[in-house]
């Protein structure tokens, strides 16, 4: 059973935000990702999986505010990660959607981030074990 799932990401510039985490609907490869496709060969329904309902989920299972300075952002995951362990929907990981705010640019770390590797994207997850 899940607990508590909590995904932080870590933005280093200035200017506050508001965000829905939605999910992924496609199957996608991190090696192979683009603009324009999920994978080779197929494209997204809109670029930048921007196709709501068909790329990503209308409905967020997450929103969370950036704030003005650097720091953390957490999106409260709890009910979307048991569903996907329980195999209710399939995990194609989620996607950061801008909802409002100041609309200058905004920076996060990447898994990819060669420095601080503290400052890299994170899923904390909480559980107990069934008898």
């Amino acid at each position: 059973t899940i607990t508590s799932a909590v995904l932080s990401v870590y933005k280093f510039t200035y200017y506050n935000y508001q965000y829905d985490l939605r999910p992924v609907l496609v199957p996608w490869s991190e090696s192979d990702v683009t603009w324009a496709q999920s994978s080779p060969g197929t494209a997204w329904s809109g670029p930048g999986a921007n196709g709501i309902g068909t790329d990503i989920a209308a409905d967020a299972d997450a929103s969370a505010s950036a704030g003005w300075a650097p720091g953390w952002v957490d999106f409260e995951l709890t009910d979307a990660v048991q569903a996907i362990a329980d195999g209710a929907v399939p995990n194609h990981g989620w996607r950061l959607f801008p909802v409002t705010g100041n609309n200058n640019y905004k920076r996060y770390r990447s898994s990819e981030y060669l420095g601080d590797p503290g400052l890299r994207p994170k899923l904390v997850i909480t559980y107990t074990l069934g008898d």
